[in-house]
C-alpha cells in the first residue's frame, strides 16, 4: 500500500507531457490566454440510424468512416496554422491556438476557413467517390479566454475555460464559421479586409458572429 501511495505521488507531483500549445510539460495548474475552436459533425444520431438504400455502408459503419476521414483531416489543417487537437469529441474536436499576438489570431482564422472550406470539400468529396455518402455538414465555433491548464488525472492534462464553453455553442451551426465577440473585437480593422464579419442570432445562449472570407 504505501509503495503504491509512493508512486501515487510521484505521478502526481511529476510533469505530465502535453500538446496544449505552449504547455509541453504541465507540472501544476497554469493559466493562459488562449482561442478554442471546436467542430462538429452535424445531425450524427440522424446519420447513425438512416439505412441507406444505395450504399452497403450504413450505421455504424458509416459513421466510422466519416469520422475516420474528417476528424483526422481537421487536425492536420489546425497544426499546420500553429494549434493542436486536444480531444476528439466522438464526431468533433476541441482544439486550442495560445493567443500571444496577431499571427496566432490570424493563424486561427485562417485554419477555421480551411477546415470549413478545404477539408470539407474533399473529405466530401471522397465519401461520396468511394461510399456514394451524402456530403457532411459542419459547424464550427471559436472563442477567446484565459484558461487554466491542469492535470485531472494521474496521466491526463487538460485546459478549462470559458472560451471551451462558448466555442462549443458556437459551433451548433451548419457550414458556418462562428466567432465570439472577443476574436470580433481583436480582429484589426487595418488586414486589408479578407475577412468580414455578420451577426448572427443566438445559438445556444451565446451570440456569434459569422466569419466571411472576402
Amino acid at each position: 500500500e504505501r509503495m503504491n501511495e509512493n508512486l501515487t505521488h510521484m505521478i502526481l507531483d511529476s510533469a505530465l507531457p502535453s500538446n496544449i500549445p505552449g504547455h509541453k510539460l504541465v507540472d501544476k495548474p497554469k493559466i493562459s490566454d488562449f482561442i478554442a475552436l471546436v467542430c462538429d459533425i452535424r445531425k450524427s444520431t440522424e446519420r447513425l440510424s438512416t439505412i441507406l438504400k444505395y450504399t452497403k455502408v450504413n450505421g455504424i459503419q458509416r459513421v466510422f468512416y466519416e469520422t475516420s476521414a474528417l476528424l483526422p483531416s481537421l487536425e492536420v489543417v489546425i497544426d499546420h496554422f500553429g494549434g493542436s487537437v486536444t480531444e476528439y469529441l466522438g464526431d468533433g474536436i476541441l482544439a486550442f491556438f495560445p493567443y500571444l499576438n496577431e499571427d496566432d489570431l490570424y493563424n486561427s482564422y485562417y485554419a477555421s476557413i480551411g477546415c470549413m472550406e478545404l477539408v470539407r470539400t474533399i473529405v466530401n468529396s471522397e465519401l461520396d467517390r468511394r461510399y456514394y455518402l451524402p456530403p457532411l455538414d459542419i459547424g464550427i465555433g471559436m472563442a477567446s479566454s484565459p484558461a487554466m491548464v491542469r492535470k485531472v488525472a494521474m496521466r491526463h492534462v487538460k485546459a478549462f475555460g470559458k472560451c471551451v464553453w462558448v466555442a462549443s455553442k458556437l459551433s451548433g451551426g451548419t457550414n458556418i464559421i462562428l466567432v465570439d465577440d472577443q476574436l470580433k473585437a481583436k480582429w484589426p480593422s487595418s488586414k486589408g479586409g479578407r475577412i468580414s464579419f455578420r451577426r448572427t442570432e443566438r445559438m445556444r445562449d451565446v451570440v456569434g458572429y459569422k466569419l466571411y472570407p472576402q
